[in-house]
């Protein structure tokens, strides 16, 4: 029924946990694919023990980066479900069952199903998400999180897959294309898996980041500027990158057209003023 999908790159300290978390699901009708994206590390002497369970698929590419290592997983997927974990992440061991009861209780063939899922940061803190609907598809009533969702195998290949080109919001970008197809979706209401959030190297985040949302907001204008506020409230982040990269210029002009937008928000004055005074 469902296909687990874990894009792996030097994790060889932490894939274990992600690995064992799928094993002892009470729910069996499962095969996991393991991707292992050009890894320099001892992942294959880690993995190697647990491909005695004819379950689990090992499958090696030179490095390309998580979405092509997700879509290289897909391609060798023969269950009717996609569940993609990152490899230092967790589902919980009802995960596959809940979702599996969820579907059977269908009257229609879902595109896509998402649950609640728990984020753990630097410091141990917990925060179950969603806190809130989400901005952009309201009606999923929660994140688009690997671990979160399921989707179904042919849904997601004719969406094309994941965008390779982008290495940061590639969730959000997939869901974007699967919201603008209208498609039929179902929300479980409770934690199934654990998001470790992890920030290695914030610099380089921050410059992904920024590319990355410049595409969303120029690839995906008509969609976010339907909705003003939230259209408002990424000019306003792109603009804090810009700050954060040093291209004052540039965030101002960016700033000046969310001003427009919402000329009594206090997060874009205090941001514009950052760019006047260069702090």
């Amino acid at each position: 029924m469902i296909s687990i999908i874990i894009p792996t790159f030097n994790r060889a300290k932490v894939i274990s946990k992600s690995i064992e978390s799928v094993i002892n699901q009470t729910y069996s009708d499962w095969e996991l694919i393991i991707v292992d994206d050009g890894s320099t590390d001892n992942t294959s002497d880690v993995i190697l023990p647990y491909l005695k369970n004819d379950r689990i698929i090992y499958i090696k590419q030179e490095n390309k980066g998580v979405c092509a290592a997700r879509n290289y997983g897909a391609e060798h997927a023969s269950l009717d479900y996609l569940l993609f974990l990152d490899s230092d992440d967790e589902i919980l061991t009802e995960c596959l069952e809940e979702h599996v009861m969820k579907l059977e209780k269908s009257k229609q063939k879902i595109d896509i199903q998402i649950s609640g899922i728990t984020k753990v940061d630097q410091k141990g803190n917990t925060i179950l998400l969603p806190e809130e609907k989400h901005e952009l598809f309201p009606d999923y009533k929660s994140l688009l999180l690997c671990g979160a969702f399921i989707i179904n195998l042919k849904t997601f290949q004719k969406l094309g897959g994941y965008n390779t080109n982008l290495k940061y919001s590639e969730n959000t970008e997939l869901g974007i294309r699967l919201y603008l197809n209208k498609p039929i979706h179902s929300v479980i209401d409770r934690t199934l898996a654990v998001y470790y959030k992890n920030d290695k190297n914030p610099n380089r985040d921050i410059k992904e980041r920024t590319r990355s949302l410049l595409f969303l907001l120029n690839t995906y204008k008509i969609l976010y500027k339907q909705r003003k506020l939230i259209y408002c409230k990424y000019l306003v982040l792109l603009g804090r990158f810009l700050i954060d990269l040093n291209k004052i210029s540039a965030a101002k002009k960016i700033l000046i057209k969310a001003l427009r937008i919402n000329p009594i928000n206090p997060k874009i004055y205090y941001a514009f003023f950052k760019t006047v005074f260069s702090i």
